[in-house]
């Protein structure tokens, strides 16, 4: 049997490798039977990202948390909002990789309500988790910064006050994006 070249080379330009072919993507839950898919740039949806795991033991051993830890997983939460929406969310993931997820991002209109707050929540299970990229809705084309109203920005406060008591301040980064 031959051995492939980029098997022979250090480990840790392997890593580079996997982090090349396996990163800047937004995962995302499609249908219940197909739960994830990986979209990379703005509208190119790949049919099999993870194909480059199923290579060898070899590649999976070291590239299988990859995806899960440098990726930015979309969450679109059920309503009402429960706090097994992750566990359902993710729920063929091994824990492992559920645990290796670092970055997740979620939708916010322009009023935040305390269904949003619930939602947010829910992320609480994502023990790994180090950011939350709350966006505007694709049909709100105002900014958060441009915001004057007073019932946004202390339903914002709330938001964040309720991420950091949930999620531990300390090592959750919260980012609001328009």
């Amino acid at each position: 049997m031959r051995v492939s070249p980029l098997l022979l080379l250090p480990r840790e330009l392997r890593d580079y490798v996997w982090e090349y072919v396996l990163g800047s993507y937004l995962i995302f839950s499609t249908q219940p039977e197909r739960p994830l898919a990986m979209a990379h740039g703005s509208e190119i949806y790949i049919k099999h990202p993870l194909a480059i795991l199923c290579v060898c033991r070899l590649t999976y051993a070291e590239a299988r948390f990859i995806p899960f830890s440098i990726n930015n997983f979309w969450y679109r939460p059920t309503y009402p909002p429960m706090p097994s929406d992750v566990n359902d969310w993710w729920r063929k993931l091994m824990p492992a990789q559920f645990n290796a997820i670092r970055t997740v991002s979620m939708h916010l209109g322009r009023d935040i309500t305390d269904t949003d707050i619930l939602q947010a929540e829910a992320l609480a299970p994502l023990v790994g988790l180090r950011t939350i990229v709350f966006t505007g809705y694709a049909g709100y084309t105002g900014s958060w910064r441009d915001n004057t109203d007073e019932g946004f920005h202390s339903m914002k406060d709330k938001l964040v006050k309720r991420l950091e008591e949930v999620l531990c301040a300390e090592r959750v980064a919260i980012i609001f994006q328009a």
